[in-house]
């Protein structure tokens, strides 16, 4: 079966966000790239923690709850839908909240907070796998499955 290249290339997208994430965490944790106690003002602290939680739970919401698994009840415009539903658009968003609460994490190394948004952005990309749609047998980004 050979896929479209919509879904090969976020099927690629989100081998290289997996890698980008793995390669990061080694990195920082063995050390080879040596961890720098920063000590923002609170400012910059309270901003960079209200980015990860607000990144967190509005990706997680986009990515996940606007994919195959339904998420709302409500009618969408076809446009709209479509552009939501596309698997590379919910590959890279739930990707760039990822990579950004790796980053925040790393900053704010002895703070827990974006840990937790960290493994919050990993479990909902877990569930962005860019899949054919069982029901049609075509992708997810054509549209042209049942409403």
């Amino acid at each position: 079966m050979k896929l479209p290249a919509t879904l090969l290339f976020s099927r690629i997208l989100y081998g290289l966000i997996w890698l980008l994430t793995a390669i990061g965490f080694l990195l920082l944790e063995t050390e080879i790239i040596p961890m720098v106690s920063v000590q923002p003002s609170p400012e910059l602290r309270y901003a960079l923690l209200m980015l990860s939680i607000c990144l967190t739970l509005s990706t997680a919401w986009l990515s996940v709850g606007m994919s195959k698994f339904g998420g709302s009840s409500h009618p969408h415009p076809k446009g709209l839908a479509l552009r939501l539903s596309h698997p590379a658009l919910r590959v890279s968003v739930s990707g760039v909240a990822v990579l950004t609460n790796l980053f925040v994490y790393y900053v704010l190394h002895p703070d827990t907070s974006p840990m937790f948004c960290l493994l919050i952005s990993l479990t909902a990309f877990v569930f962005c796998w860019p899949a054919v749609d069982s029901k049609t047998g075509e992708n997810e980004a054509d549209g042209e499955g049942e409403q």
